[in-house]
């Protein structure tokens, strides 16, 4: 059996049928096809080979015949683990030379599994960014932490700047002719840090 590598991930297997292989196949679709076969004088299923031949002609057991042999031949070829088959054969075979008195050549292609090369991948050095984290970046963050988790207790005495005064305002804004009420739900302010005229002028309800 020859065996050819081709370009495009396919592996082609050509060989030789041999008379004595190809009868064997002629037998076995005989066989196969007597348990249908009718001809006046004999009973359905016990027609003899010779008779059959002669009013059929041994041509029409070819096709059955040639596919015996290469199930047989495929066999042969998936026992070589070289090669890792990955899809049904492309069958070429010249018709016209097939006999049962001659020898006649057949090849198989099969779509074969790649083969993969891998690159270097052995003593890799790994690139690490800088993760140092220091001291200040620490303080910063636990500062964020408790400014977001963070709540309030009541203070007796002065209030100071930085602390947070929680009250219900009513005051009002004069304007010409007008005069407009300013009063505001229980709001919260930082003393010290906002302005507090801002603070009512931005949130005043009339």
């Amino acid at each position: 059996m020859k065996v050819t590598v081709l370009k495009n991930k396919q592996v082609k297997f050509e060989f030789e049928v041999k008379p004595d292989e190809f009868e064997h196949g002629i037998d076995h679709a005989y066989t196969k096809k007597q348990k249908e076969v009718e001809v006046k004088g004999f009973r359905k299923g016990h027609v003899p080979r010779n008779i059959y031949e002669n009013k059929f002609g041994v041509e029409s057991l070819y096709e059955d015949a040639l596919n015996h042999v290469l199930s047989h031949k495929y066999q042969d070829i998936l026992k070589d683990k070289k090669y890792e088959i990955v899809s049904d054969p492309i069958i070429d075979v010249d018709f016209k030379k097939v006999t049962k008195d001659k020898p006649f050549k057949v090849s198989l292609t099969f779509d074969v599994k790649p083969e993969v090369e891998l690159g270097e991948y052995l003593n890799l050095e790994e690139k690490y960014d800088n993760t140092e984290v220091k001291e200040s970046d620490v303080e910063l963050e636990l500062l964020n932490m408790r400014k977001n988790s963070g709540t309030f207790e009541p203070k007796n005495g002065e209030l100071l700047v930085g602390d947070t005064a929680i009250f219900d305002f009513e005051g009002f804004f004069l304007m010409i002719n007008h005069s407009m009420v300013a009063k505001l739900k229980i709001m919260s302010l930082k003393l010290g840090r906002i302005n507090l005229f801002q603070v009512l002028k931005n949130k005043w309800l009339v």
